[in-house]
């Protein structure tokens, strides 16, 4: 591939979510040991588009922001719309903050309302005005049909049939649309960008109290759970984290959700310590009145790690008063010595 005289390059990553590219690797390192420009598609299949975006982005995230990310929309997946398209667009600009371009022939640009496309991600179109063999053209053949919802596209393939030095087959021959800052521009980020308070392998707790993460997803029960950050990534501007207990996933994580987790301190009480029930303490965790509690002289019987829980909530008491009543609940800070 560096033998062949190109100023840029696009190199399948994936397709569907069984099938990433075994030369996608060594081509792409190949092309920008040259200084080629690279860009990375996706070969869409039918198939759920979110999926599909995640797998992508999951196989080309070290090329983030070093290149144009592509949907290729061709074959059978073209008849699941262009809601589908704009579903896979949309979901790996929300991972990444990049804006990915879509690849389509002209016919297909024509065939839809790509309306709600266009507004937010370049075209790469192509038309072949035939199958002969061909170098590079400086104006190639088009209709004159116009680029329907868009108004110009970023690149235009002109050929299947391109032959050039150092390439001993056909070769798909396109122009670029732009200079290498354009080329550039189409690969940052136009989401500002965001500070991560916590990093990966670091370890992390669900904050008491809270009860959605960035997908809707209950989260309350994932309260005091040591989960392991995984991965960082920016949704919608904000920061999210991936992480896990064991083998399980805890995702979709908001920075507002989640708080540094530490291991449980000491039990502050022991086993046959006089104590009294707080004058403010209220209700023993499962609820019960500790009202008629306060101030009576009990002793700890026992003392249990309930959860491990980001506050001095950490431990609960059963507590033996000297008229023979208990309770079983007490949290550690509903007592005192």
């Amino acid at each position: 591939m560096s033998a062949v005289p190109s100023d840029f390059v696009f190199i399948k990553a994936t397709e569907g979510v069984g099938y990433v590219s075994p030369a996608c690797n060594a081509q792409t390192a190949s092309a920008q040991k040259v200084g080629k420009k690279v860009g990375w598609y996706h070969f869409a299949n039918v198939g759920n588009a979110v999926q599909q975006a995640d797998y992508f982005v999951n196989n080309i995230s070290n090329y983030v922001h070093h290149g144009i990310l592509m949907l290729d929309w061709e074959a059978n997946a073209v008849y699941q719309g262009v809601g589908w398209a704009k579903a896979w667009l949309d979901h790996v600009y929300q991972r990444t903050g990049v804006r990915p371009i879509i690849y389509m022939s002209k016919g297909v640009v024509h065939q839809y309302d790509w309306s709600p496309v266009a507004s937010d991600y370049g075209l790469f179109f192509a038309q072949y005005a035939n199958y002969n063999r061909t170098g590079y053209q400086a104006d190639p053949w088009t209709d004159n049909k116009g680029l329907g919802s868009w108004k110009s596209a970023v690149a235009f393939q002109y050929s299947s049939s391109g032959r050039l030095a150092g390439w001993a087959g056909n070769l798909d021959l396109d122009k670029f649309y732009g200079d290498k800052s354009t080329w550039d521009a189409y690969a940052k980020s136009d989401i500002p960008a965001v500070k991560f308070a916590y990093k990966v392998g670091q370890f992390v707790t669900v904050k008491d109290g809270q009860s959605k993460n960035a997908v809707g997803y209950d989260i309350s029960k994932w309260v005091g759970a040591k989960i392991e950050i995984v991965k960082t990534r920016v949704v919608n501007g904000k920061s999210v984290y991936d992480g896990k207990v064991g083998a399980n996933p805890y995702n979709d994580l908001l920075e507002s959700n989640i708080q540094i987790w530490e291991e449980a301190p000491a039990p502050l009480f022991k086993v046959g310590d006089q104590v009294q029930i707080s004058p403010k303490a209220l209700k023993e965790r499962n609820g019960y009145d500790l009202a008629p509690r306060r101030l009576k002289l009990g002793t700890v019987a026992k003392a249990t790690k309930y959860a491990v829980k980001y506050s001095r909530s950490w431990y609960e008491y059963e507590v033996y008063y000297t008229d023979g009543k208990q309770n079983t609940h007490v949290l550690e800070q509903d007592l005192t010595f």
